[in-house]
């Protein structure tokens, strides 16, 4: 059977753990990427549902990612994670807009908490599975 899958794209685990205990209560797999080689073998798979970003210390790297996850899937939602913290509200802005402009569904910035990301992705992941499953005629609508 294939399992809808998150792919987390982050330098360490900790954002992994964030979505782990919604994928297993729904049978979905996490899988975890820290270099851009692993990152885009994952996201040439078929069955990616949703795509966990983290803007890491090299912002242009990691909008690189954006950009070839989005020309890979286009159809796959992208959530960004800033976990630095940014000194004003302009900056955060910019940030957002170019994400948004490369190909992200959602940016998030700290202080992050488990619930709103496990929020996010649940949905995210419903409506792509929602998606993927076919959808059955009403037979009354074609009778003449």
């Amino acid at each position: 059977m294939r399992y809808p899958q998150i792919v987390v794209i982050a330098n360490d685990s900790w954002l992994a753990k964030q979505v782990q205990r919604l994928a297993q209560e729904n049978s979905w797999l996490v899988r975890e990427a820290r270099h851009p080689q692993s990152c885009m073998a994952l996201i040439d798979e078929p069955r990616i549902s949703l795509v966990i970003l983290q803007l890491a210390d090299h912002i242009p790297a990691s909008l690189q990612l954006i950009v070839d996850v989005h020309r890979t899937n286009p159809a796959t939602p992208i959530v960004v994670v800033c976990d630095q913290k940014m000194d004003s509200a302009t900056q955060r802005e910019q940030l957002t807009c170019l994400a948004f402009d490369l190909g992200a569904s959602y940016v998030l910035f700290p202080p992050l908490q488990q619930p709103v990301i496990e929020d996010i992705s649940a949905g995210l992941m419903n409506a792509a599975i929602q998606r993927a499953i076919p959808v059955q005629a009403d037979p009354e609508l074609f009778d003449d």
